[in-house]
């Protein structure tokens, strides 16, 4: 089975998070930048085997985020710009 998890990002929204497996989404979530560290680490650690997190959204915005995203999570992060 492959997990990841997938967010897509824009500044001043909230951010969508959603949990794949096998290409199913199979949880979804929402949280705000401020909360974000915490979102991510309670959504990789409520969820074994994730192994990566994919981030959608403007590439100025995204950068900012991937060391968020990294620290809270210590997976692999894939930026996908819109």
């Amino acid at each position: 089975m492959r997990k990841e998890l997938a967010m897509i990002a824009f500044p001043q929204a909230a951010i969508k998070m959603t949990i794949i497996e096998d290409g199913v989404g199979i949880s979804d979530n929402m949280c705000w930048y401020p909360e974000l560290g915490p979102c991510v680490a309670g959504a990789v650690n409520s969820v074994p085997g994730i192994k990566k997190i994919i981030c959608m959204g403007p590439r100025a915005y995204i950068r900012g985020l991937e060391p968020i995203l990294k620290k809270a999570s210590g997976l692999p992060v894939e930026l996908v710009s819109m």
